[in-house]
């Protein structure tokens, strides 16, 4: 390795008091070896002896280590530019000039798009019925509340018809006239006009036995309805305050069944007798 002579400056100390900071001349020979002296160099002083690291030079091996890192010159020039054109095996783009300005979406084509949209909104709701108040025609239909229902639900026909047909009604038959004194024996025969559920049979008087209960029997085609017959106590006009209450034994009458009325016991002196049906249509 040759010589090789060059100046040091010491920024760090003045040795002469000057202010300046003072230069030394070095001479670098083969490693390990020294020429000359100095105050100071890389922190050593007296008699240095200098080796590559104490100037900063690479060592025999981080030489050979950068003589095997990469070089710019290595890199794809879009790692050092980063410029669009340098890149390989890009796309085609293309450019606005190549289409036609409806392709994008412009304002013109938003303004349409909501146009089209309102105009299939206002004709599918065209002739709907309001919220408020609506007024429907046709056939409209809704679900059929449950039977006894007592709320704001919407009574369909179907409601109103079972509604109707289950309110209770009494059907009325006179076994006489208001002042001649009952017999025994049949009175009246009749035919039921709808189908008919028995919920009581009741009696009266217009004038009441003196003494004896006077007895009533309701047979549907001829098979009595009671188990218990139907009786009105002495000096009573009615059924319902009767010691012994009739029992039924049948409370379904079918359309055009045959209804019979008799008198089983007649007491005595009774008059105005009429039998009273109540229930329901079936």
């Amino acid at each position: 390795m040759s010589t090789i002579t060059f100046e040091v400056v010491d920024l760090s100390a003045e040795p002469d008091g000057s202010g300046n900071p003072t230069s030394f001349t070095v001479t670098l020979g083969p490693e390990g070896s020294s020429s000359g002296a100095v105050s100071s160099v890389n922190g050593q002083t007296g008699a240095v002896v200098l080796d590559a690291g104490d100037v900063g030079a690479a060592t025999t091996a981080q030489g050979a280590e950068a003589d095997t890192a990469i070089q710019p010159g290595d890199l794809a020039a879009v790692a050092t530019t980063g410029a669009y054109s340098d890149l390989t095996g890009t796309p085609s783009l293309g450019t606005a000039a190549s289409h036609a300005a409806t392709d994008f979406d412009t304002a013109g084509a938003a303004a349409s798009a909501q146009t089209t949209a309102e105009s299939y909104t206002d004709s599918a709701v065209a002739g709907l019925a309001p919220l408020a108040s609506p007024a429907f025609t046709g056939n409209p239909t809704a679900p059929t509340p449950t039977a006894g229902d007592n709320d704001t639900s919407i009574a369909t026909t179907a409601f109103v018809t079972n509604a109707v047909a289950k309110q209770p009604e009494a059907l009325i038959y006179a076994l006489g006239d208001e002042s001649t004194a009952i017999t025994t024996g049949t009175k009246v025969t009749a035919r039921i006009p709808f189908a008919f559920a028995i919920a009581e049979i009741r009696a009266s008087l217009t004038t009441a036995s003196s003494s004896g209960n006077p007895t009533f029997d309701v047979k549907k085609n001829g098979t009595s309805v009671f188990s218990t017959l139907l009786s009105i106590d002495a000096t009573e006009k009615t059924s319902k305050t009767a010691t012994t209450a009739a029992v039924l034994s049948t409370t379904g009458l079918s359309d055009d069944d045959e209804l019979t009325f008799s008198v089983s016991t007649a007491g005595t002196g009774a008059a105005g007798p009429k039998i009273t049906i109540i229930g329901s249509r079936a």
